[in-house]
């Protein structure tokens, strides 16, 4: 979360994490801003202990263990840069207090102006890697891959016969089987294109795995799109919305391409910052007990 105020003449950003469930956040070190733009974090991934594959150690100051990614474009050279935030470390003797690392320059393997990221700002998860969508020179699209227990990163070309639409609208995400996918909405059409399992060092395949048309009435115009707001990843859920009548939402179940209205939706809601997490209601239940105790 965004910490306000900020001095503009600080030319820093103050972010929080906080924990849903129980309402506990832990302070980041200021971060600066010369490797943002005036649109600021593009792209980010918060990322708990689960999410680790090595054994990490708390340091000082931090309730738990996490990582935060975030992207920033450069005002000067409109390439894509990496911050790395961490709440532990590798290492049980580290007890000095963490900080940003240097920002790393993730698109020199994309040739030309970068753009993006597309679609969900929030990173796909698989196997240890955080994914984001990139265009580069040419309507090129690329896969930003980024390790969470490594420094390396990578970038992965996806052909162009995969996806011949609107950029804007794509969009990329961890599908209910651990897959890496990309989906778009073409008028109210869903398509869905999942990347195949590969041998090592082999070519990245992505097939069709899906295309269905889904149950809700046209636009106003007769052709408008849907439009994404955020997925659920784990629950293979998206809630969307038309442009032209954002007082009604529509959740739908990727897997079977289903719509259902969402009741009681507010036009005031600021659906460009809704953001979908999983919750636990035992373990939510559970944090709340001791208010009543």
């Amino acid at each position: 979360m965004r910490v306000f105020p900020s001095p503009p003449a600080q030319k820093t950003l103050h972010f929080c994490a906080c924990d849903l469930l129980t309402g506990k956040h832990d302070l980041l070190p200021a971060l600066h801003t010369a490797c943002f733009d005036e649109r600021g974090v593009r792209g980010y991934a918060i990322l708990p202990a689960a999410d680790h594959r090595g054994t990490r150690y708390l340091s000082a100051g931090y309730s738990t263990s996490f990582q935060v990614l975030l992207l920033g474009v450069h005002r000067d050279d409109h390439k894509v840069y990496l911050h790395r935030f961490s709440s532990a470390t590798a290492t049980a003797t580290a007890i000095a207090q963490p900080s940003w690392s240097t920002p790393i320059n993730c698109s020199k393997r994309i040739p030309g102006h970068v753009r993006g990221p597309f679609g969900n700002r929030v990173a796909a998860i698989t196997n240890g890697t955080a994914h984001w969508l990139l265009c580069g020179e040419e309507q090129s699209l690329y896969t930003l891959d980024v390790s969470i227990d490594t420094d390396n990163i990578g970038t992965t070309k996806i052909p162009l016969h995969v996806l011949s639409v609107v950029f804007d609208r794509v969009w990329l995400y961890e599908s209910v089987d651990a897959r890496l996918s990309l989906l778009y909405f073409d008028n109210n059409k869903l398509d869905i294109w999942t990347q195949q399992e590969c041998q090592e060092d082999g070519p990245v395949i992505w097939a069709s795995t899906q295309s269905t048309c889904v149950g809700v009435r046209m636009g106003l115009f007769g052709t408008e799109p849907l439009s994404s707001v955020c997925i659920g990843e784990k629950s293979g859920t998206m809630l969307t919305h038309y442009h032209s009548d954002p007082s009604s939402a529509y959740a739908v179940d990727l897997p079977s391409g289903s719509t259902t209205r969402v009741e009681d939706w507010k036009r005031w809601f600021n659906y460009m910052t809704a953001v979908p997490f999983d919750i636990s209601w035992p373990a939510f239940l559970l944090s709340r007990l001791g208010d009543f105790l």
